[in-house]
């Protein structure tokens, strides 16, 4: 997965607070907080006056939500995030639903499962890495190597994998490996974090997605989570399933863990104090977050992160809606 150059500002935990008060200037009662935080996260790393990212947020997620039609996914407050997207990949609402169309026929080409809101978050991963190989526009065989993935991952975890892993498979189809490579590790990876004791389930395998693509070895990858996640938990933080891709973040950057874990913990004070008030598990995450584009410095190759986390905390919300959706007709 490729990203635009990002602006580092000198304090990124300052620059999120700026825009996300300039954001919420205009939300209402009934604003989903939480993705407007996390879109603010995402345009922290974007050059501009606080207060004109901020309207070009609104504008782009109201363009989002009328292209969309009224059964679209992007009536939920995920087109935040995905607007968030699109503005640091300087793309327009209506290229980007030209693109999502296409893509969805090359789904359904491909006879993958059906999943709008989860293909339309692959395409934008896609389209990150047409951009990356000097294509105009997604490939039909890009789809066909995400759905090898997808097949694969399908054959390892039959109960686990669904459309929601079609993120995951874009992002993992990007590389020159083979599916049956890229399962072998994600799968060595996913039982190496069972072996430290991490609760099966959809979380650890989206980490183990995550931790595909670090560079280190992986038993010192797998060390390098468990060190991380002990740490948190000697600090007396109460630490659980929906902490985990935060931690996969935190292994990417190369300072060592007590230096790591204060920075955390310092920022996480300072948010804990923010309006409207952010619940625990939130207040952790967005504190990993600016902790890490704190500490990552010039490594460029790492960067990408900055893109996945608005990607997938939208996959996150997507599953608390339809968890939500299952509750109520029950």
């Amino acid at each position: 997965m490729t990203s635009p150059a990002i602006h580092l500002p000198t304090n990124p935990l300052a620059r999120f607070q700026e825009v996300f008060q300039a954001i919420r200037i205009d939300a209402r009662w009934w604003s989903s907080f939480t993705c407007l935080r996390y879109a603010a996260l995402s345009l922290t790393t974007m050059e501009g006056n606080p207060a004109n990212l901020a309207r070009q947020l609104w504008s782009t997620s109201e363009k989002l939500r009328r292209g969309g039609g009224w059964a679209s996914p992007l009536q939920s407050s995920i087109r935040f995030l995905v607007a968030a997207s699109l503005m640091r990949h300087s793309r327009s609402p209506d290229r980007f639903f030209n693109e999502v169309e296409r893509v969805v026929a090359f789904f359904r080409e491909s006879k993958l499962p059906r999943g709008r809101a989860h293909e339309m978050l692959a395409t934008i991963v896609l389209q990150q890495q047409a951009l990356a190989a000097d294509y105009s526009q997604v490939r039909r065989e890009q789809v066909r190597r995400l759905h090898g993935v997808f097949k694969q991952m399908k054959a390892d975890h039959p109960w686990l994998t669904s459309p929601d892993d079609y993120l995951c498979a874009a992002l993992l189809a990007g590389g020159k490996d083979s599916p049956k490579q890229i399962s072998s590790r994600v799968e060595a990876l996913y039982q190496g974090l069972r072996q430290y004791r991490f609760s099966k389930g959809n979380a650890l395998q989206t980490v183990s997605h995550m931790l595909y693509l670090h560079p280190s070895p992986d038993h010192e990858v797998l060390r390098r989570f468990q060190n991380l996640y002990q740490a948190f938990k000697e600090r007396k933080l109460w630490m659980c399933e929906s902490d985990y891709d935060e931690i996969a973040c935190l292994t990417y950057l190369s300072q060592n863990t007590p230096q790591i874990v204060e920075t955390v913990l310092k920022h996480r004070e300072k948010i804990k104090a923010m309006k409207p008030r952010i619940g625990a598990n939130e207040h952790f995450s967005l504190a990993c977050n600016t902790a890490f584009l704190e500490l990552i410095g010039d490594a460029s190759d790492v960067h990408w992160i900055v893109d996945l986390v608005g990607l997938i905390q939208a996959k996150s919300v997507l599953a608390a809606q339809q968890a939500a959706a299952v509750s109520a007709a029950t």
